[in-house]
């Protein structure tokens, strides 16, 4: 997932038009409010970031359940990329962390001037998305199989 960030730095033409900065992060701070438009997205260059979800069940009060822990080559805020929505969900640095911050609506601009390196971006980042569906898949298949472990004991 790295080549991410390898196809865009190696093109002139990105550094040339896309507004993007290198910007460092410590652990705990907040890059992504959950609920909240940004106009930026980051790839992470070194470090891990942690996805956080914000749910309220029934008469519990609101939890925060840490989703993902997202690495080197990754990306977040690419849902409001690619559908103009507020955040998914809080976004953490959990270490220190390096991420390029991408300028959204330079670069769509620089994306539809240059189809032929927006198909490979657009591929790179379908990629990403079916590593996070297979992770999720696995996930939800432990809970599942806990729960129904958990179900059998109290019976």
């Amino acid at each position: 997932m790295g080549n991410f960030i390898d196809l865009l730095l190696k093109d002139d033409s990105f550094k040339k038009s896309v507004k993007f900065s290198y910007i460092k992060v410590h652990p705990d701070e907040q890059i992504l409010e959950e609920g909240k438009m940004h106009s930026s997205l980051y790839l992470i260059k070194s470090g891990t970031l942690r996805i956080v979800v914000n749910s309220v069940s029934g008469d519990n009060p609101i939890i925060h359940p840490g989703i993902a822990h997202l690495g080197q080559g990754e990306i977040v805020g690419e849902f409001t990329f690619i559908d103009n929505s507020p955040a998914s969900a809080d976004v953490f640095a959990n270490t220190e962390a390096e991420l390029i911050e991408i300028d959204i609506d330079s670069f769509r601009k620089y994306l539809d001037s240059h189809p032929d390196m927006g198909y490979k971006i657009f591929f790179e980042i379908l990629k990403i998305f079916v590593h996070r569906y297979r992770r999720t898949n696995k996930t939800i298949l432990h809970l599942l199989e806990w729960g129904i472990k958990v179900q059998q004991s109290s019976q």
